[in-house]
């Protein structure tokens, strides 16, 4: 919280390597902690003008003051399906789990407060910290061959108590957050009793403090012993 955000370009750009940013048509972030949305403006200016950027209502204020993308962001609504290109997304209201300990209270959760106003300078004259998460979604994604849903793909970006993030099933994939699993309730075993996905794939597992060339390491605080 205490250091000024300043975009590495060159990771950003490693990261995008061997992607077709060109093929992009939106771009969601589930809630607003700066690990999360604070890249946006940098990506988006590898990806075809104008497309557009979904954000919770915290994540919309924060990105006001990025002025190239004046007129691209937007907040996506619980429960309002979103349709872009060939595929369609539904926001789903979810949780954060606390970042630094099991507790919901100073010194656990991390950058939690309210956001009522758009900002008017740029991510990089503000630090990390101030980036609060806001409401968390998860995102129900569907990929249609005209108006049928072919593929159903399940995604959340932060690990939430039982029954938060939860909704109807079955699902072809599930993408879930493991950081911070043991510090909420009943996480993810009701929630993938849910979603009844065939494929589940394990998110934000990895310290994304340091590169990981070759060999990635977990998160601080999740041990491999706790992924598996």
């Amino acid at each position: 919280g205490l250091l000024w955000y300043k975009p590495n370009y060159d990771r950003i750009q490693r990261g995008l390597d061997g992607m077709e940013p060109r093929l992009v048509r939106a771009i969601f972030a589930g809630h607003s902690h700066y690990d999360h949305l604070a890249d946006i403006p940098t990506v988006a200016s590898h990806t075809p003008e104008g497309i557009p950027i979904y954000v919770n209502a915290f994540g919309k204020h924060i990105l006001a003051g990025e002025k190239h993308l004046k007129g691209r962001v937007h907040e996506l609504e619980v429960g309002e399906p979103v349709d872009v290109s060939s595929f369609r997304v539904r926001a789903v209201a979810s949780g954060h789990a606390p970042q630094l300990c099991r507790w919901r209270r100073f010194p656990c959760v991390y950058a939690n407060g309210p956001i009522d106003t758009d900002w008017t300078t740029p991510l990089t004259a503000h630090r990390n910290g101030a980036m609060s998460g806001g409401q968390p979604l998860a995102l129900v994604i569907e990929l249609l061959d005209g108006s049928k849903v072919r593929f159903r793909i399940y995604y959340n970006d932060a690990s939430a108590d039982s029954p938060l993030g939860q909704t109807v099933g079955d699902f072809d994939l599930a993408i879930l957050c493991i950081a911070q699993w043991n510090w909420v309730r009943d996480y993810p075993r009701d929630l993938l009793m849910v979603l009844r996905p065939r494929h589940v794939v394990i998110s934000h597992w990895d310290n994304f403090f340091t590169e990981a060339r070759q060999t990635a390491h977990p998160v601080p605080l999740l041990t491999r012993g706790k992924i598996a």
